[in-house]
């Protein structure tokens, strides 16, 4: 195997994990501190991570109208999607909330479809199984007597919704980055969620003690958002983008397992069928299928 392709391969693996674990440290810091707070802290560390690399990638002179556009609904679909993947952190189990998330490649793939490119046959199978296997895990089952919790309401309007924000955010964002450079779109997301979340958040906070190991645990999960997003980049660079795509794509395998591991969170026999529908309906769609 040549050295980039092994490359590609570990930091592609790298992204996974890096995404996984954030899933881990968001859902402890919105429960300590909140949504909102979380997502302040979170915002500010991701703004210092990724600015650097953006304004050596970015673009040099005002991005044409079209560009702008895109970057426009690419951050506001990305700060809303943030928001509300915390929000089902809080509100539900990591390893039922984390599918379902990751079901945004499906919504991807829906959104090329709805802009006309024609859906193939391999495709429109896929969307299913990822519906299916969603449903799956938000129902639960409610005859195992090992059954897993199902998942509160305000979960799942919550992890839906985030999966569409996202799905809207990153495709926006993808078409940007053509114009800007990787790693613009992030940084135009962070800016407005330090104007839009993070100043309102602190202007009216008021300090605790109790209240440090949340924003720090916020901090983290801010740091390994961005640097996800940065292994994944050096991973499509340096290596195949349909592998980093695939690999990158098992975060969501990583963020159920620690829920699992890690918060002793259960699943039912039937919510990991329905996971291991939307693991494989997600890794095929990132290959290309």
């Amino acid at each position: 195997m040549a050295a980039g392709a092994l490359t590609g391969i570990l930091l592609g693996l790298c992204s996974a994990i890096a995404w996984g674990t954030s899933g881990l440290v968001g859902t402890r810091a919105s429960r300590a501190i909140g949504t909102n707070r979380a997502m302040a802290w979170g915002t500010i560390s991701g703004f210092v991570i990724v600015l650097v690399p953006a304004l050596l990638t970015g673009p040099h002179d005002v991005p044409g109208g079209r560009t702008l556009a895109w970057l426009i609904v690419g951050a506001v679909g990305s700060m809303l999607g943030l928001w509300t993947m915390l929000l089902a952190y809080r509100s539900g189990s990591l390893s039922l909330v984390a599918p379902v998330i990751a079901c945004q490649g499906a919504v991807i793939a829906m959104i090329d479809v709805a802009l006309g490119n024609p859906l193939r046959a391999a495709t429109a199978g896929l969307l299913a199984l990822a519906t299916a296997g969603a449903v799956i895990v938000v129902r639960g089952s409610s005859g195992d007597e090992e059954s897993g919790p199902g998942m509160p309401p305000l979960a799942i309007a919550a992890s839906v919704g985030s999966a569409v924000f996202f799905g809207i955010g990153l495709y926006a964002a993808s078409v940007a980055a053509d114009d800007v450079g990787p790693f613009f779109p992030s940084l135009v997301t962070r800016v407005l969620g330090l104007a839009v979340i993070t100043l309102p958040v602190l202007a009216i906070a008021r300090g605790g003690r109790g209240e440090i190991r949340g924003w720090r645990l916020a901090l983290v999960g801010g740091v390994l958002d961005i640097g996800g997003m940065l292994f994944f980049v050096g991973s499509a660079q340096t290596g195949d983008v349909s592998v980093a795509g695939v690999l990158a794509s098992q975060s969501a395998a990583v963020s159920t397992i620690l829920g699992l591991l890690v918060l002793r969170e259960r699943m039912s026999h039937v919510q990991r069928a329905g996971f291991a529908m939307i693991v494989v309906a997600v890794t095929a769609l990132a290959a290309g299928v």
